[in-house]
Order: structure tokens, then C-alpha cells, then sequence
């Protein structure tokens, strides 16, 4: 995480957390580890809000040109969520978008590529 952001409704930053070291990590697990068994959020978090952010290129009309901003905690487990579905799910090679390193832009410089080819030999 970066540092100098805002604390959100829990009061705690990501700087707080990385000031305490191995005990920071401790106590993000222990308080994790709680909201997955329980599977219930703390309060703090129920009354996050998710602001957009323009992400200053693309149409602004546009919300995928937009990003989230979350408390620290949840950030964290979305990571952890994210990690066990990568585990558990099979993604065809032929999906773009939100894949590490095949964006849709790659896809629509293959598809571009492909039809010059097809138009050179009509």
C-alpha cells in the first residue's frame, strides 16, 4: 500500500500498519482471520464508502476510467479472496480483460492484426 493515504472509517492507515511491523501483520490476520469465520464485517467497515476516482484519461462519461478507494483492511482481503479464487478457478486462455498481462487492448491489436492479414490476401 502506499504510503501517506487517509485513514478510513476505522482509523487506521496503511502507514499505521506498516509502523508496527510483524506485529501490524499479527494483528491484520487476527482481525481477518475473525471477519471469515464470523463472516461478518466490523461496523467500521459497513460504513465505508467507495469513491470514484477518475483516473485522469479516457472519457470521463466512462466508469471503468474510474477506480475505488476502500479502508486498508478490506483492501487486504480482497486480496486474500481474490488469491483463492485465482486457486480455484480455470480462466480460458482466450479471456481478456482484468488478467494480468492480457488486457483488452491486446486483444484489439490481435483482432487488428488478424484483419490486415485477411485484407492484404482478400
Amino acid at each position: 500500500m502506499k504510503k501517506e493515504k487517509a485513514a478510513g472509517c476505522s482509523g487506521f492507515s496503511a502507514d499505521m500498519i506498516k509502523v508496527l511491523e510483524e506485529s501490524g501483520v499479527d494483528i491484520i490476520i487476527d482481525i481477518i482471520g475473525t471477519v471469515w469465520e464470523e463472516e461478518a464485517m466490523p461496523e467500521d467497515w459497513k460504513q465505508s464508502e467507495i469513491v470514484p476516482i477518475y483516473k485522469q484519461k479516457g472519457d470521463p462519461l466512462d466508469y471503468g476510467n474510474y477506480r475505488g478507494m476502500l479502508e486498508h483492511e478490506m483492501k487486504i482481503l480482497e486480496k486474500i479472496i481474490e488469491g483463492r479464487l485465482w486457486k480455484t478457478v480455470e480462466i480460458d486462455l482466450s479471456q481478456f480483460g482484468f488478467m494480468p498481462g492480457r488486457g483488452t487492448t491486446d486483444a484489439i491489436f490481435t483482432f487488428q492484426q488478424i484483419q490486415e492479414k485477411h485484407q492484404e490476401k482478400k
